[in-house]
């Protein structure tokens, strides 16, 4: 993705893959489905991942 993506997307794409890490970590950490670290974990990827689609969406000139 570096080398063919605008800086935008490439930034993007690494908070998304960070957001889903900091997910990972609360799971394995032992926070269940109705902890706030774990909802507000996952509402970051879901954050995380909408920005980055649309990005992607704009470079390709489709937004």
């Amino acid at each position: 993705m570096e080398l063919v993506s605008p800086g935008s997307v490439v930034e993007k794409a690494h908070k998304t893959t960070n957001a889903v890490l900091d997910f990972y970590d609360a799971v394995v950490t032992g926070h269940d489905v109705d902890s706030t670290e774990y909802r507000q974990a996952w509402q970051a990827v879901r954050d995380a991942r909408r920005a980055l689609l649309e990005a992607m969406r704009a470079a390709l000139g489709r937004l």
